[in-house]
């Protein structure tokens, strides 16, 4: 009898670095598939005509053509996603043309930005990501049967497991195997997303609407801990 298929969609491999290899553990009567797209699917030139449901559809269309995989066997598809600031209002973009010479930075207040020009691209991609946040969070299923749920990281993974959320591209691999390898037990990965600071407590619907409100896209929060419940409810 074949395991019950779990996929979890990532943006890179920091994120199955850090997550899989715990999850493993906790879900010994599951086959878990990180499918790892090397891009942010919401924002890449590629899909810039294509709807919400479309996109996350093409990558299950994707995986499921590959012979190891059962489309009947699939239980349940995680997408995860960073914020980025998606959601906080324009006037939080700020052009400074003279004193800023990276071209984007974040805080915790605000994005900055070195041009009138960066402000406007900045302000046109989370108006994009922000509409398929929207669809997605409140989309239960994908493929018509195929059940869905998509968890955030805030502002990206390497702010919450680390606390760097400007983690240079060539220590994101080392920060996430060292914050794998952290753990005796997956009892203790699973009580650091479900315990801390940076957990959004409530319903998927609430820690949702928690993270579009006012300037939360950009702080350190996370509602990852509901994968948890959603592995043992298929368990």
């Amino acid at each position: 009898m074949s395991k019950s298929l779990v996929i979890v969609i990532v943006e890179g491999i920091s994120e199955e670095n850090a997550l899989y290899p715990n999850l493993k553990k906790m879900g010994k009567k599951l086959n878990i598939h990180f499918d790892i797209r090397g891009t942010d699917v919401f924002t890449a030139k590629e899909n810039k005509r294509k709807s919400s449901k479309a996109i996350a559809g093409e990558i299950i269309k994707e995986i499921t053509s590959k012979p190891e995989f059962n489309k009947k066997d699939i239980k349940l598809v995680v997408q995860l996603t960073d914020t980025d600031g998606t959601y906080i209002s324009d006037n939080k973009i700020i052009a400074d043309d003279n004193s800023q010479s990276e071209k984007t930075t974040y805080t915790l207040e605000n994005i900055k930005t070195n041009s009138s020009n960066q402000t406007d691209e900045i302000k046109n991609r989370n108006n994009k990501k922000r509409r398929h946040l929207d669809t997605l969070s409140k989309t239960e299923r994908i493929a018509e049967t195929i059940n869905y749920k998509i968890l955030y990281f805030s502002r990206n993974l390497d702010h919450v497991i680390s606390d760097k959320p400007d983690t240079p591209n060539s220590d994101k691999s080392k920060e996430a195997d060292n914050f794998s390898n952290s753990f005796s037990t997956p009892h203790d990965f699973e009580k650091f997303f479900k315990e801390s600071d940076f957990t959004v407590n409530g319903t998927y619907d609430e820690t949702w609407n928690f993270i579009k409100n006012d300037i939360n896209s950009l702080k350190k929060f996370s509602n990852f801990h509901l994968i948890f419940d959603l592995l043992k409810e298929i368990v």
